[in-house]
């Protein structure tokens, strides 16, 4: 995966989380497949874009969510 397509796509899903809560987005969760599939893009300290990354199983392949805390509000994003 090319790093400006999923640079992109992180921001995308950080501006729709802040546009509809007015909050910043702290953490991106993903299952540990797509972590893997995205691995190469996340720093040593487990953060990809300012995000921190959580393993969440219950999403599907492909798909992260981006938020703040434990709130119900996230923007969901599609990487593939």
């Amino acid at each position: 995966m090319q790093l400006s397509n999923v640079v992109n796509k992180i921001n995308q899903g950080k501006q729709e989380f802040q546009n509809n809560t007015f909050f910043l987005a702290n953490y991106i969760k993903v299952n540990l497949s797509t972590r893997f599939v995205i691995s190469e893009f996340i720093s040593d300290e487990g953060e990809i874009e300012g995000l921190r990354v959580i393993i969440d199983n219950e999403l599907k392949d492909g798909y992260a969510t981006i938020g703040l805390g434990v709130g119900p509000t996230y923007s969901t994003i599609k990487f593939y």
